[in-house]
């Protein structure tokens, strides 16, 4: 509907209409409250009686008003009043872009000043998973003191009817006076990729190209691609080339190779962050502070650190392998690649201690990279030559974990279980490094290698405050090199600075961050504050935020041991484990990096039958971990990190109304492992607070959760008793089973202490008689199954490998995920004393590769059908076969 001025919506009073189009109207407001102006978006009707169409644009805005950042337009929240809903947002005032390049071309220098905020923009909002899709002249405002502002981010998304549309009419732009030609559908259709175009499924991809089309319209004046119709439009993006001739002469050459990569239209060759666009023009933009020809003013830039963009490296001849050569300019910045590691089939990046995230380790020279993948057959080290493109896997290393390279770049270390081991990159004789003696209870989280032969460990358990494990390469012997004290969860990631003496490392819990210490001396300090993971290389220091999940680049003095200068955003979200605190990115000595992405962080849950198709609604979507479903079937308990917030907390679905509530409210530490009780009065959960780990219940209706106390070092939970009376959990510190009695009355009891490698996922059969379980002894992770509370005996379950079983609600049959990613059936038939397993029967693919230690399906009790955890876009299995890469990409601050 209309407003009229001085009409209110809420506590905001209609001051004048600023424009209209399809997605409702814009009105200049002020809030009451707080004395300021706003800018109110009416939404349509359509719109506001559409519930679930509503439910989901409420959600989307959430996510929105999280962006705060100093180029982008900030939302502050929904307003409702009789029949009026609005979305309440800042107030810009000043041109926008469509009203400034109708005068003409921008000159360059002023061209570029605006578009490096606009990509600052783009670089924060990707950085936590929102991309604009909906990017142009008309959605960008320049004050008067020549700040950048995006407007309407993420809207385009939030208006759909269909989260997967893609079609210029979803778009919410609102008609200005700048827009006359083709009023507000042209003006979408102009700035839509390719893949918009064909009404395919979009990413951030789509911002870098929009992003393209309007720094080549600054530049030029004209529009990049262009047509009197809308197919004529269309039909120029899938099929023509922008008029490069058009470009300025004195348009620097880097930034003229970025745009063209930023207008390509094959979307896998096209520049992939828009962190590599804001490298060229920062390398560019000369220092500026003046009122420009065309009368926008362009603010004067400060920046730490600068990165020239050198030359464009395409994906197919990265992957076909090209020689990497030493380092001619140590200040060349090289473009990102993502390429495909070309693994056979049945093989994937094995995912770090269950965490989803890949293990990778660069070559000191960046020419070689290390990887653990794992196939139907074993876990085991992998090689990727770059200088020849070679790929190949080490005999001999079966159940490898954390590869670690010499300094000279001709061997491994690597461990199993508690040895530690070397291989040459030539595939030669496997030898023993040395043993860690097994009470110590390490749990081995990255290593470095340094120059004087000495290896340092990461301890992910630290027993009796044992924290860095230091190895004699020479000797094998073997000591603890710094104490983890209280309040310390633990010490991992280690690497080496150039002298071979001093090293950093992660410390998790009380004062976490990045520290710096000295072999053979207890005294460490620390560098950074929080970051979760480190690397050095190129003279800079890599690390991670924890919270945006952003890699971050930062200037560093090896030789003092000191950060010389700010932080930059090169990456996100990468790969990282919020439990542990991994991170899938590798840095080489030489400055190459390489990293991959957060595997598919937004997850949905979905309903399946036992053929995999749809039965039913989505319950829940969002950055979701670790679900079960109730005894009756009627409710689900998942995590879920909700928008804007740093903890996990546990929230319930009703299955049949598909309505979800939130059970816990934790401000800090992570809820995860939900657990009914039989009754279904109350749910046992794993609480990580940072520092420690520990077993809570809580009452089903909510409430304060109470402690269930054991003594093992980090528990988990994993199942209650059908009887009520137990709760099965894992010890991640001593890698063993056990049950604690819910009422505590007793001391918990071993239930299983495997030989060698990791244990998890036990679950109790129905007739409280059997327990199922995995486990890592042999190399490779398989379901057993041993009576419960007696594991005398054990069946082996699955054939080729097995993950996340779970019993069907009868105890007739058994479910587990094959490493391929198939969704397993076995029948189970009680014999004498003991059980009868049938062959293992695949019912469908899952969509994506199943992790060790995580829950990502559990079956229905009608036994008809299964609650999966699927990721949105690309399968796991697909996504983690890609890395991104920069070769050469960083050097010293010049």
């Amino acid at each position: 509907m209309a407003l009229s001025p001085g009409s209110r919506v809420g506590t905001y009073e209609v001051i004048s209409l600023v424009g209209a189009g399809g997605m409702g109207e814009v009105y200049r407001a002020r809030d009451m409250k707080l004395q300021r102006e706003v800018a109110l978006k009416v939404l349509p009707v359509a719109l506001a009686g559409d519930a679930e169409r509503l439910a989901r644009f409420r959600r989307e805005a959430q996510t929105l008003a999280a962006l705060n950042h100093p180029h982008i337009a900030q939302v502050h929240g929904l307003e409702s009043a009789d029949d009026t809903l609005a979305l309440v947002m800042e107030f810009v005032e000043g041109e926008d872009l469509a009203q400034v390049v109708s005068r003409g071309p921008v000159p360059v220098d002023e061209a570029l000043a605006i578009a490096d905020q606009i990509a600052d923009g783009l670089d924060a909002a990707h950085a936590i998973g929102i991309v604009h899709r909906d990017l142009k002249p008309a959605n960008l405002k320049v004050k008067a003191d020549g700040t950048v502002k995006v407007l309407d981010f993420g809207l385009a998304k939030a208006f759909e009817t269909n989260p997967m549309s893609t079609t210029a009419d979803n778009s919410p732009t609102i008609t200005t006076p700048a827009m006359t030609r083709a009023g507000v559908i042209l003006g979408t259709a102009a700035y839509m990729s390719p893949e918009q175009a064909r009404v395919k499924a979009v990413d951030r991809r789509t911002d870098v190209w929009s992003f393209g089309c309007v720094l080549f319209e600054l530049l030029t004046g004209r529009r990049a691609f262009d047509g009197e119709t809308i197919p004529d439009v269309l039909a120029a993006i899938v099929h023509k080339e922008p008029d490069w001739t058009l470009l300025p002469p004195s348009l620097p050459e880097a930034v003229r190779r970025v745009l063209q990569r930023c207008l390509e239209k094959d979307v896998r060759k096209r520049v992939s962050q828009v962190a590599v666009v804001r490298y060229a023009i920062e390398g560019s933009a000369p220092p500026i502070a003046s009122s420009s020809p065309s009368g926008v003013k362009v603010p004067t830039w400060n920046r730490a650190w600068v990165l020239v963009a050198g030359t464009v490296l395409a994906a197919t001849a990265f992957a076909a392998g090209w020689k990497v050569g030493p380092i001619t300019n140590p200040v060349v910045a090289r473009e990102t690649v993502r390429f495909d590691l070309n693994l056979p089939p049945s093989v994937s990046l094995a995912p770090v201690g269950g965490s989803g995230i890949a293990e990778l380790a660069l070559s000191p020279d960046g020419t070689i990279l290390a990887f653990t993948g794992v196939d139907a057959a074993s876990k085991r080290l992998w090689l990727r030559r770059f200088d020849t493109g070679e790929l190949r896997a080490l005999p001999g290393t079966d159940g490898a974990e954390n590869p670690i390279w010499s300094p000279d770049g001709q061997r491994l270390a690597y461990r199993t279980g508690s040895t530690l081991k070397f291989v040459g990159v030539q595939g030669d004789a496997i030898q023993l490094a040395a043993s860690i003696p097994t009470e110590w209870g390490v749990n081995i989280w990255g290593g470095t290698w340094g120059t004087n032969g000495v290896i340092l460990l990461g301890n992910r358990t630290p027993v009796d405050g044992r924290g860095l494990i230091r190895v004699d390469a020479t000797s094998g012997a073997v000591q603890v090199e710094t104490t983890c004290d209280q309040g310390c969860q633990n010490h991992t990631q280690p690497v080496f600075l150039d002298d071979g003496r001093r090293y950093l490392f992660v410390r998790q819990g009380h004062e976490r961050g990045v520290w710096l210490g000295t072999l053979s001396s207890m005294s460490v300090e620390q560098v950074l504050a929080d970051p979760t993971a480190v690397a050095i290389g190129g003279g800079r220091l890599f690390h991670v935020d924890p919270n945006r999940q952003a890699l971050l680049s930062t200037a560093f003095d090896s030789a003092t041991g000191r950060i010389t200068g700010s932080s930059s955003s090169i990456a996100g979200p990468v790969g990282l484990s919020a439990v542990t605190g991994r991170a899938s990115f590798s840095v080489s000595r030489s400055g190459s990096l390489i990293w991959t992405a957060m595997p598919n962080a937004t997850r949905r849950l979905v309903v399946v039958d036992r053929r995999g198709e749809p039965a039913g609604r989505d319950l829940a979507e969002g950055r979701l971990s670790t679900m079960k479903v109730s005894p009756d079937g009627r409710v689900v308990v998942y995590g879920n990190r909700a928008d804007g917030e740093v903890s996990q907390n546990l929230w319930l679905a009703d299955m049949a109304r598909g309505t979800t509530t939130r059970l816990t409210f934790l401000q800090a530490g992570n809820a995860s492992d939900g657990r009914w009780s039989p009754d279904m009065s109350q749910l046992a959960f794993t609480f990580d607070s940072g520092s420690n780990r520990l077993i809570k219940i809580v009452s089903a209706f909510g409430g304060e959760p109470r402690t269930l106390a054991v003594d093992q070092l980090q528990p988990s939970v994993d199942d209650w008793t059908p009887d009520g009376q137990f709760i099965i959990y894992h010890a991640i510190s001593s890698r063993e089973l056990w049950a604690a009695r819910v009422d505590g009355k007793a001391a918990p009891m071993l239930l299983v202490k495997p030989a060698a490698g990791r244990i998890d996922q036990p679950s109790v059969s129905p007739d409280n008689k059997w327990l199922v379980f995995q486990t890592e002894e042999g190399g490779r992770s398989e379901v057993y199954v041993s009576p419960f509370l007696k594991a005398d005996r054990r069946w082996q379950v699955s054939a080729e490998g097995g993950v996340q079983p779970t019993w069907s609600h009868d105890g007739r049959e058994l479910f587990f995920a094959a490493l391929d990613g198939s969704l397993m059936s076995v029948r189970v038939t009680p014999k004498g004393d003991g059980l009868e397993f049938g062959t293992p029967q695949a019912l469908f693919d899952l969509g994506f590769v199943p992790t060790f230690g995580t829950e990502q399906y559990d079956v229905l009790p009608d036994g008809r059908g299964f609650l999966v955890m699927k990721p949105q876009g690309e399968r796991d299995s697909d996504a983690s076969r890609i890395l991104s890469v920069w070769l050469n990409a960083v050097g010293p601050t010049p």
